[in-house]
């Protein structure tokens, strides 16, 4: 991680003291026994409303990483080591990890249960469906940059426009499984009364 900048690394003042937001993400990220494996699909995102608030609509985002501690994080050392060294093969890692990268931020309409469309272009035609370089809100505090190819990078909301990239996914497949391991942990934790 000593090819990354000091753009694409998360600033210290962003996060919380004492590795409880690594703590936390850990925890989403781990294993998940059998018996409470759950694959909600797109019903993620209404059974685990996006964390409040949310950020504004955008244009542009702050992608950045905090190389976690491999020995208290595994998860997410390993997923983020994967992660850079994958970006960094394909040529993508200063293209979507650091500061002002190109990003439409979309907010979810929990009134409606979908996407707010957004503005295209200078004529203000609106936009409901997904597109490459969107921002897209998947479950309280998960959002997905989509880039390219069908390819995704996981990220974790910190605030306002900051985002933590978390892993990287070449297909669709690999992401939703993702996402079902978090969904999976996010309610498991929630039943054991542990503040997320």
């Amino acid at each position: 991680m000593e090819f990354l900048t000091k753009d694409q690394m998360e600033p210290a003042d962003l996060t919380l003291t004492g590795g409880e937001q690594d703590t936390i993400i850990e925890m989403l990220f781990a294993k998940v026994p059998i018996g409470i494996f759950e694959t909600p699909g797109k019903d993620g995102i209404h059974l685990l409303k996006p964390r409040e608030p949310q950020p504004e609509e955008a244009k542009t985002v702050n992608i950045v990483v905090k190389p976690p501690d491999p020995t208290t994080f595994p998860f997410q050392a390993r997923n983020i080591k994967k992660m850079l060294n994958d970006l960094r093969t394909l040529n993508l890692l200063d293209d979507v990890i650091g500061l002002c990268k190109k990003g439409t931020i979309r907010t979810y309409n929990r009134e409606e249960k979908k996407l707010n469309p957004v503005k295209e272009g200078k004529g203000k035609k609106l936009r409901g469906e997904i597109n490459v370089y969107d921002v897209v809100p998947k479950c309280y505090n998960i959002y997905v940059y989509v880039l390219p190819e069908g390819q995704y990078i996981l990220l974790y909301h910190i605030c306002g426009r900051w985002f933590r990239a978390l892993a990287y996914f070449k297909n669709h497949y690999f992401y939703s499984h993702f996402l079902c391991i978090y969904f999976s942990n996010f309610r498991m934790l929630s039943r054991k009364k542990i503040t997320l």
